[in-house]
């Protein structure tokens, strides 16, 4: 087990499943035994790494910016922010970039990474000393309506080797990227236990488990802590749920890029 930071400041480049990952992590950070927490996240639905990068480049002042530094979990949020001021408003340990959500074109065409490349080497020349990660996205379920679980007929399986394959196989070999936080293999994981429902409408996480299993993974990607004991839990959740969650982070960090069946 890595040793546990005192400080950590996180800032998501992202989109809605940005925000569903962040939403848990200062309990999370703070429980694990984080003193001091900054985690802000850039907020645009839906946005791809394609507008990510135009908005770097162009200092576009588009983003909803949610910010956490208290131990009670309350966000602030101002809107209007530009990327490229807050990447620069703080010294970030890590900054995590999250790829859009909207159709199923952007998660399983490798064409729609293009500006990925260049996004991580903007954020470095901008941050330097801080840890470059993305954030793997999760499918949904495969009942849902969206169009991007429509365009595959529903066969999610399909569409998580596809992104797995891409994340694997291209976006984790990126110059300067530091690493990849395992956030759907962890959430396809807990797929496979006897959970009501991991979303609240059928794509976006749900506010306990769903989000629990995202923050967790997280923060034991990026600090390599031993996950497996911790003490909080969203109020909301079973005992079940979180020994279904503890299980599938601790799966997915062994095995990132295949789903690990549950045995609870």
């Amino acid at each position: 087990m890595n040793k546990i930071p005192e400080t950590l400041k996180v800032l998501f480049v992202g989109n809605s499943f940005s925000v569903d990952t962040a939403q848990h992590l200062p309990e999370v950070a703070l429980s694990m035994g984080v003193k001091e927490l900054h985690i802000g996240v850039l907020y645009i639905g839906g946005c791809s790494t394609r507008r990510h990068y135009t908005n770097i480049t162009e200092n576009i002042k588009g983003y909803d910016y949610y910010e956490s530094y208290a131990n009670n979990g309350e966000w602030s949020c101002t809107n209007g922010v530009s990327s490229n001021d807050a990447i620069v408003s703080d010294d970030w340990d890590v900054i995590a970039l999250q790829h859009g959500t909207i159709d199923g074109s952007r998660n399983t065409d490798i064409a729609y990474y293009d500006k990925f490349a260049p996004l991580v080497a903007e954020i470095n020349a901008l941050a330097p000393k801080a840890k470059i990660y993305f954030n793997m996205h999760w499918v949904g379920e495969s009942h849902h309506t969206h169009p991007e679980i429509v365009s595959f007929g529903g066969d999610t399986q399909k569409m998580y080797d596809i992104i797995t394959d891409i994340v694997k196989n291209h976006i984790s070999k990126t110059e300067k990227l530091f690493g990849i936080t395992y956030a759907g293999t962890a959430i396809q994981n807990a797929r496979t236990a006897k959970l009501e429902t991991l979303n609240r409408d059928g794509y976006h996480l749900s506010l306990g488990v769903g989000r629990y299993i995202a923050a967790l993974t997280f923060f034991a990607c990026i600090t390599g802590a031993d996950i497996k004991n911790i003490e909080w839990a969203c109020p909301e959740m079973t005992e079940y749920e979180k020994a279904v969650a503890i299980e599938s982070v601790i799966n997915a960090l062994k095995n990132p890029y295949a789903v690990t069946k549950s045995e609870l």
